[in-house]
């Protein structure tokens, strides 16, 4: 598919998910747009446009070669917000600014990032990769401060490394703390992690369930169309802020690399292990690692003999509040209103294997810095080439 992106066989798949995505964006926001002509165009300036007069919605081909599938989307459902308005408003279609108060409450019903509603899909005015824009002080000062701390872990240490992996986790817990009641829409961003593949592993499931509950976000797993196979791959979506996102990718991709490495430590111990003893072991070193972080939000007071009267740590404060606080639940059902839960099938786990990982998973301590060159991160929302 890659040798002949410029056929018509390769545009007429493009355009073909393209209206599925506009079908889809209709069926799950319970909108009833009229069907539209969807097709790829050259642009020195634009990301997308619609016009009215010819009922059809364009798509810069220079989008979908060099951006993810998850920014094609984006752009489209901006023109589909332009669309809803001249369906369902003419008058104030022709009369206000295309980008007024009314877009944006457009923007809203279709579930479009804020990210994609802003004034104008262009090449000049709109920069698509968030990690490129510039960011605020507070946010600056906490990724600086946490590359700063985390770079002091790579000590052979395990105690110095655990000490900065901790002190890392308090840094976000109290700057979520602070800025938790002053989170709206605007502060969230997504990022898509895929790998290529087709169905996502066991333990990679688990790495994400990780994230979910010890660092500040919410992810999705889905099946993401790539334009350069015309296939559908698993895919990851983190959405949080922007330092929380920043953080839970790298301790993502952290975990998955620790796996693999503790994996190959095991089997040359052992003389190999077959396929169920790998992924046992892999889940075990990921139990492990939980069970590590589950142990930092809580402590007991020293002058307490019970060990039952635990006290949370601001590890456990910060995570209690995150999981009560309503903006990320609301944004997240502004954008995707009819998530669904997909039973998990079964799965064998060997015994001896899951325990010889669990207590490998306790030796793991976050100790690298983070970098923008983490391996196999696939493309995020907010650009990536």
């Amino acid at each position: 598919m890659k040798e002949s992106r410029n056929s018509f066989d390769w545009e007429r798949t493009v355009i073909l998910e393209l209206n599925r995505e506009h079908e889809y964006t209709c069926r799950i926001h319970r909108i009833n747009l009229r069907p539209i002509s969807i097709l790829l165009f050259d642009s020195a300036s634009l990301w997308g446009q619609f016009d009215n007069r010819t009922r059809t919605i364009s798509i810069s081909r220079k989008l979908v070669n060099e951006y993810s599938w998850h920014h094609v989307v984006g752009v489209l459902r901006h023109e589909m917000a332009h669309q809803y308005i001249a369906e369902k408003s003419p008058l104030e279609f022709i009369s206000e600014n295309p980008h007024s108060a009314l877009f944006k409450e457009a923007c809203k019903r279709l579930g479009v990032p804020d990210q994609f509603a802003k004034a104008g899909i262009n090449l000049q005015s709109c920069n698509l990769d968030w990690k490129t824009e510039p960011k605020d002080e507070a946010t600056e000062k906490i990724l600086d401060k946490a590359k700063r701390l985390l770079a002091l872990g790579t000590s052979t240490n395990e105690h110095e490394a655990h000490l900065a992996m901790e002190r890392v986790r308090e840094l976000y817990a109290k700057h979520n703390l602070e800025h938790m009641e002053n989170l709206s829409q605007e502060n969230f961003v997504h990022l898509v992690i895929t790998h290529g593949k087709k169905r996502a592993e066991s333990w990679e499931l688990r790495t994400i369930s990780i994230l979910t509950e010890h660092f500040f976000i919410k992810a999705l797993t889905l099946q993401q169309f790539d334009a350069n196979s015309g296939k559908r791959f698993h895919a990851v979506e983190l959405i949080g802020t922007r330092e929380n996102v920043t953080m839970a990718e790298y301790v993502y991709h952290f975990l998955l690399q620790q796996v693999e490495f503790l994996l190959r430590q095991a089997s040359n111990r052992e003389m190999g292990l077959v396929r169920a003893e790998r992924t046992s072991f892999r889940l075990g070193v990921l139990d492990g690692f939980d069970k590590k972080l589950k142990l930092s939000t809580q402590n007991i007071p020293k002058d307490s003999p019970d060990e039952n009267n635990k006290e949370q740590t601001v590890i456990g404060r910060a995570l209690t509040k995150f999981r009560a606080d309503p903006y990320l639940e609301d944004y997240l059902s502004d954008i995707y209103p009819r998530l669904g839960h997909r039973r998990r099938s079964s799965l064998e786990i060997d015994g001896n294997a899951f325990a010889a990982g669990h207590a490998a998973g306790k030796s793991i301590n976050l100790n690298k810095p983070i970098t923008t060159n983490m391996g196999n991160q696939g493309r995020h929302l907010g650009g990536g080439k």
